[in-house]
């Protein structure tokens, strides 16, 4: 955690239970609190990075997931759907 223009600024990561193969499978990631007790944005300059070994083709979109909406489907979190060759599009 870091203090960061009057905010309070926390970098994490969050393991798999089992490794994802981003070449196989497309993947998506929600950031929020459902509690709204915590606002949860990501970094306007750098929200995704890669790290080890990526396929070339890996391209990401930041877009409102309305299929699990929140807060009795008054918001559509924002999620990160990640396509790195999969045949199906983002």
């Amino acid at each position: 955690m870091i203090f960061e223009k009057g905010r309070i600024v926390y970098s994490f990561i969050v393991p798999f239970a089992k490794p994802i193969d981003p070449k196989k499978t497309n993947f998506a990631v929600g950031l929020y609190d459902d509690s709204y007790y915590v606002d949860i944005v990501m970094d306007k300059n750098d929200p995704v990075r890669f790290d080890g070994n990526q396929p070339q083709n890996c391209q990401y979109q930041i877009k409102e997931d309305k299929k699990n909406s929140i807060y009795s489907g008054l918001v559509n979190p924002l999620t990160i759907f990640l396509n790195c060759g999969t045949k199906k599009n983002i």
